[in-house]
């Protein structure tokens, strides 16, 4: 069924063969649950994209970019609840409902082909991100081919710092790259329905479908995108982030990484706080610093004011130091891109940033190596915000209800040791009194009487 939750003024009759010449909707597709049901996926991938496109179009004051995020039919109804929630006009329509309107239209061969495709790969039942991520590849052709207009990955998002979105179609086929060897199927555009373009790269995808099959672009005189920095797309107003979902595992917990803590306030409506998931962040007990030497004896008497220290020793060895313990050990003989964390003769100030001593120190797990955290099974928003020790974000999950009471388990290392506690627990066992102090105030302003 398709949607019907689009604005009034929008002409629902014959939703697909509607499209502005040249196109100018836009497309995105999610296949797979929705993040918030999955722990192994990064929150908000699928939505948060989109979320912000709409905004800001929505800003500009412009009508002439509807959007359309292609899902799951049996998911259609969540992700209409959920831009209903931000308050952007985007219309969820069903892949399954894209094939059935497309076996009785102009494309029935097209669409027979996609068909037996999905029936081969047992769709929608698509169970590893590689999977999921050939069946987009597959289907942002066909959409393509049946709808015109652009398709964007859902990690593609508009610049922050650029005034307005310029969506206002191309002249040919055209996709995301450099156009040498480097095509891509995150951005692409098709002027109109059967464009021949389009028919080409699509009959050559399903020929043979497999995993980043960008061959499909090759020897066509296909045009990119212009004005491309990196990852940004100047020209449109929009850049890709990369979230590695191909190596990633148990992402639930990406926006309290370290790296992206700072990110999460803004992200949190796309996470369940109460969720119990484990965690693959771990987080060190003592404190840590980096330092450069270019002579044994200097050692001792660096400036060390942390607990532990990493020594890069004239850019070829590396040493890790207990201050406490009063010893040392090498922990990597030879250059490698570990060194480039480190000061330099020319900036020999001590790094104690928590982000590069972090980084620094996880690659060197398995050697001597300072006290650290890992959880075991079962961790929070809760817990996880403990140990990063971040007053702010625990007072703002506590009065979005986070859940006190849910354990935990975890191992300290090296110490080979196991605790399972509440987040509170583990604000106390750290010492963490700044943190023990919001929980015992958020205790007293729940209690009966308050």
């Amino acid at each position: 069924m398709w949607d019907k939750m689009a604005k009034a003024e929008r002409n629902e009759s014959n939703i697909f063969f509607q499209a502005p010449e040249p196109s100018q909707i836009i497309h995105y597709a999610w296949i797979g649950p929705p993040t918030y049901q999955d722990e192994g996926a990064v929150p908000g991938h699928d939505v948060d994209g989109p979320i912000q496109l709409a905004q800001k179009l929505q800003r500009q004051g412009t009508r002439k970019n509807p959007i359309k995020f292609w899902c799951i039919k049996e998911h259609q109804h969540y992700y209409r609840n959920e831009f209903l929630k931000a308050n952007v006009d985007i219309q969820v329509c069903a892949i399954e409902d894209l094939l059935e309107q497309e076996l009785k239209g102009n494309l029935a061969e097209a669409a027979q082909q996609f068909k037996e495709y999905m029936k081969k790969i047992n769709f929608p039942k698509l169970t590893t991100v590689t999977q999921r991520i050939t069946f987009k590849d597959g289907f942002s052709l066909f959409l393509l081919l049946t709808q015109s207009g652009y398709f964007l990955d859902t990690n593609v998002v508009p610049i922050q710092n650029k005034e307005l979105l310029e969506f206002n179609g191309e002249k040919y086929f055209t996709t995301s790259g450099r156009g040498d060897s480097s095509w891509d199927f995150f951005l692409m555009y098709s002027p109109r329905v059967k464009d021949p373009t389009a028919m080409l790269v699509y009959n050559r995808w399903i020929e043979k479908p497999v995993f980043s099959k960008t061959d499909v672009f090759k020897d066509v005189n296909i045009p990119v995108i212009p004005n491309v920095f990196g990852s940004v797309y100047e020209s449109l107003g929009v850049e890709k982030t990369s979230y590695r979902s191909y190596t990633r595992t148990l992402d639930h917990f990406y926006w309290l990484h370290p790296d992206r803590v700072n990110l999460f306030v803004q992200k949190r409506g796309f996470v369940d706080i109460n969720r119990q998931s484990q965690s693959p962040n771990l987080y060190f007990l003592e404190s840590c610093s980096l330092h450069y030497a270019t002579d044994w004896n200097q050692f001792f008497s660096l400036p060390i004011e942390t607990e532990t220290a990493y020594v890069s020793f004239n850019h070829d060895k590396i040493f890790f130091i207990h201050i406490k313990n009063k010893n040392f050990f090498c922990v990597q003989d030879g250059f490698d891109s570990t060194h480039e964390y480190f000061p330099t003769p020319d900036k020999p100030e001590p790094i104690t940033d928590s982000v590069a001593t972090h980084k620094v120190a996880s690659a060197f797990l398995k050697l001597p190596h300072l006290r650290y955290i890992k959880n075991e099974k079962n961790a929070t928003y809760l817990h996880e915000a403990v140990l990063l020790r971040r007053a702010d974000i625990v007072q703002v999950l506590l009065a979005d209800g986070a859940n006190m009471d849910l354990r935990a388990t975890y191992q300290i290392f090296p110490d080979n040791q196991y605790i399972e506690v509440t987040a509170q627990e583990l604000a106390s066992y750290l010492n963490f009194s700044e943190i023990e102090e919001i929980f015992s105030n958020h205790m007293i302003s729940i209690s009966p009487g308050k």
